[in-house]
C-alpha cells in the first residue's frame, strides 16, 4: 500500500465519521427532547427551563452542532445527562468488557469455522460437506437474540449449569461467546469453503501434488495463503463490528459492555453517550478496513504491484 493510497483512505474514513456523526446528531435532536426522559413529565417548568439553558438545548440545532464539533476538536465529547460524568470516560469504562467478549467470540468462530470450511471443500458433496453448509446457514441466519434465549432456556433454566447474566467467571462467558461466535463462524465457514473450492483445482496445486508434497503441506502452504483474501475481508468486518454486533447479545445476557450502554443510553436519550459510541464504532470500522487493505498487500504481493502501477 502506497503512502498516497493510505492518506486517501484515511481522508475517506474521516469524512465517513463526520457524515455519520452529523446524521446521528441531527436525528437525535429531532426525535424528541432529552429532558423529558431525564426530568419526567411532571417536572416544574422553571426546572425544565433551567436545564434547557444549561445544556444549550434552547439554541438552534446548527449552533448546538458547531459547539459540539468545536468541543470534539479539543477532545471534549460532552457529558452524560444521566450521571454528569464525561461521556468518553463513561464509554471507555465499558470497552474492556466488550473487547473481552467480542475478541473471544471471534477467536471461537475462527478456530471452529476455518477447519470446517476446509474440510467441506476437501470432501465436497459428502455428508461432512452438507453438515458444514447446514451449520453455516444455521449460524448466519439465526438471530442472536433467539439463539441466546435458547441457550438460557437450556443451560440455565433446564440444566442449571451456567449463569444467565453478568460477569465474574468463565462460566458467564460461555453462552455470550457461543451466541456471538456462532454468527461469525457461519459466515467465515461459508467463505472458507468457497475460497478453497476455487483454489484446489489451480495448476500450482496439481503441480504440488505431482511433486509428492503431502496433503497437509499443500493445504497450509499453498492453498490457504491463496484463499486468504476473502477470509481476511470477512474477518475484518467481524472485528470492526465487535461493538455494534454485541449490542443484542450484551442486552440478552446483561453483559456490562458498550452495546448494553448504547441500549440504555438510547432509551434514556443520553445524547453525548450515544454520539460518543457512534464515533467509536465508526472509527473501529474505518481503522479495521484500513488494516485489511494493508493485509491484502502483505498476503498477496501482486496487489501491491497493481496499486503501484495505477
Amino acid at each position: 500500500m502506497t503512502f498516497t493510497y493510505a492518506i486517501i483512505r484515511s481522508l475517506r474514513g474521516a469524512l465517513t465519521v463526520l457524515v455519520l456523526l452529523t446524521l446521528v446528531f441531527v436525528i437525535l435532536r429531532l426525535s424528541g427532547d432529552p429532558l423529558d426522559a431525564m426530568l419526567g413529565d411532571e417536572a416544574e417548568p422553571e426546572l425544565v427551563a433551567y436545564y434547557t439553558a444549561l445544556y444549550g438545548l434552547d439554541r438552534p440545532i446548527w449552533e448546538q452542532y458547531l459547539r459540539y464539533f468545536g468541543g470534539l476538536m479539543q477532545g471534549d465529547f460532552g457529558f452524560s445527562y444521566r450521571d454528569g460524568r464525561d461521556a468518553l470516560e463513561v464509554v471507555l469504562e465499558r470497552v474492556p468488557a466488550t473487547l473481552q467478549l467480542g475478541l473471544t467470540a471471534i477467536a471461537f468462530g475462527v478456530f471452529l469455522s476455518i477447519p470446517l470450511g476446509i474440510l467441506g471443500a476437501l470432501y465436497r458433496d459428502s455428508p461432512l460437506d452438507r453438515c458444514t453448509m447446514a451449520f453455516a446457514v444455521f449460524g448466519f441466519s439465526l438471530p442472536n437474540f433467539f439463539l441466546g434465549i435458547l441457550l438460557i432456556l437450556l443451560f440455565t433454566m433446564t440444566l442449571q449449569i451456567l449463569p444467565s447474566s453478568g460477569t465474574g467467571s468463565w462460566k458467564h462467558m460461555v453462552m455470550p461467546v457461543i451466541t456471538l461466535g456462532t454468527s461469525s463462524a457461519g459466515s467465515i465457514a461459508r467463505f472458507a469453503r468457497s475460497s478453497m473450492l476455487e483454489v484446489l483445482p489451480k495448476p500450482y496445486m496439481i503441480t504440488a501434488a505431482a511433486k509428492g508434497i503431502t496433503r497437509l503441506r499443500r493445504i497450509t502452504w499453498h492453498a490457504l495463503p491463496n484463499a486468504a483474501i476473502p477470509l481476511v475481508t470477512i474477518l475484518g468486518f467481524r472485528i470492526g463490528d465487535i461493538i455494534a454486533g454485541a449490542v443484542v447479545v450484551e442486552a440478552v445476557f446483561a453483559w456490562p459492555g458498550v452495546g448494553r450502554l448504547l441500549v440504555s443510553s438510547v432509551s434514556s436519550r443520553d445524547l453525548a453517550i450515544v454520539q460518543t459510541i457512534v464515533i467509536l464504532v465508526t472509527l473501529t470500522m474505518v481503522l479495521t478496513n484500513l488494516l485489511v487493505d494493508l493485509a491484502y498487500g502483505w498476503i498477496d504481493p501482486r496487489l501491491r504491484t497493481e496499486r503501484k502501477g495505477k
